[in-house]
């Protein structure tokens, strides 16, 4: 069963964890991270959820739950091999967020015909410029969260500049 460490809404760490699929007590959180692999084209990774799970077939990031006794970055670097099969060393991201779900980037000359898909998460990849992005957003084909990220964070995320 996978489990999650708890936090209070400004990132404390509680003393217990948290089974998935359970819904957090009210005032209880876990962390959640999205990765933003971009090449040096400036072409972001997006994956395209499986049909069965919320938003299925819908375009997104790669990303999911810390599991209990990661941290941040080593949830992200796991989910990343996970879910493409992109192997990245956790000192390799860039944080570009700063709430109780973090935001990396990982830039990476992917080659989408190459990655290693997880099937029960993730159903096809592809790459997009960001005139696609803005394009697949506006056609409602992106998960609603990720729109709104994108648009909030995208000069942290896509510039050269952290934090």
């Amino acid at each position: 069963m996978e489990m999650w460490d708890c936090y209070t809404w400004d990132r404390q760490k509680l003393d217990h964890q948290h089974p998935r699929g359970v819904p957090l007590a009210q005032g209880e959180y876990h962390l959640v991270v999205e990765i933003w692999t971009v090449n040096r084209r400036g072409e972001i990774l997006l994956t395209q959820r499986h049909p069965d799970k919320p938003y299925g077939c819908l375009w997104e990031m790669s990303g999911g739950s810390v599991l209990a006794g990661e941290t941040s970055r080593e949830g992200a670097s796991r989910e990343l091999r996970e879910e493409v099969g992109l192997m990245c060393p956790p000192e390799d991201l860039v944080v570009r967020g700063w709430s109780i779900v973090d935001l990396y980037r990982f830039d990476h000359d992917f080659d989408v015909a190459a990655l290693t898909l997880q099937p029960e998460e993730v159903v096809a990849a592809r790459s997009v410029t960001r005139e696609e992005f803005l394009t697949l957003a506006s056609q409602k084909q992106i998960v609603p969260h990720v729109s709104l990220e994108f648009q909030l964070y995208e000069k942290k995320i896509l510039s050269g500049n952290s934090q």
